[in-house]
C-alpha cells in the first residue's frame, strides 16, 4: 500500500516533459510487444465481457453528442459538403426542409426533424438540406421521379 502511495505521489511530481517522455516510451514499448499486449487485453475482455460492454455504453452516453458530431462531419465530407456549405444552405433555407417546409433541428433528437444533407447519388453533387423523413423517402424510391408520380396518383385516387 505504501508503494502505491509512493508511486502516485511520484507521478504528481513529474514535469509535463517527463510525462510526455514516459508516455512516448510506453507507446513504443506497446508497439514492440503488440502481440503480448493484445493477448492480455483479449483475455481480460473474455474473462469479463459485461464489464467492457458497460464501459463502452458509459463512454457512448458520456460522449454521445461528440461522437455524433464527429460522425456527421465525416459523412458530410464524404458526400462533398463542407461545414461552411452546410451552414450557408441552412441559412438560405431559413432552417426549414426544402420539401415539406418543417423546421429543422441541428441535434439528432427528435430524429424526424433533424437536418440531413441531401446529395445526388449519381453525380455526388450537394442538393439541399432536408428533414430526416424527406431524405429517407427520396432514398427509398431511389430518387425515381416516375415512382414518386405513381405514388402521388395512388394517394389521390383514394382521397
Amino acid at each position: 500500500m505504501a508503494e502505491l502511495h509512493k508511486r502516485q505521489s511520484m507521478r504528481k511530481l513529474l514535469t509535463r516533459e517527463q510525462k510526455d517522455q514516459k508516455n512516448a516510451y510506453m507507446r513504443a514499448w506497446k508497439r514492440r510487444h503488440y502481440a503480448r499486449v493484445w493477448a492480455q487485453e483479449k483475455a481480460r475482455r473474455e474473462e469479463n465481457p459485461e464489464k467492457y460492454r458497460a464501459a463502452a455504453r458509459q463512454y457512448e452516453l458520456r460522449c454521445y453528442e461528440r461522437i455524433l458530431r464527429s460522425r456527421r462531419a465525416h459523412n458530410l465530407k464524404k458526400i462533398g459538403f463542407t461545414p461552411e456549405l452546410f451552414a450557408e444552405m441552412f441559412e438560405t433555407q431559413k432552417g426549414c426542409c426544402l420539401i415539406c417546409s418543417n423546421a429543422l433541428t441541428l441535434t439528432v433528437k427528435p430524429r424526424a426533424t433533424h437536418a440531413c444533407a441531401d446529395h445526388n447519388h449519381r453525380t455526388g453533387k450537394a442538393r439541399a438540406i432536408l428533414c430526416h423523413r424527406c431524405n429517407v423517402v427520396l432514398g427509398l424510391v431511389d430518387e425515381d421521379v416516375g415512382r414518386l408520380r405513381a405514388m402521388i396518383l395512388f394517394l389521390e385516387s383514394f382521397n
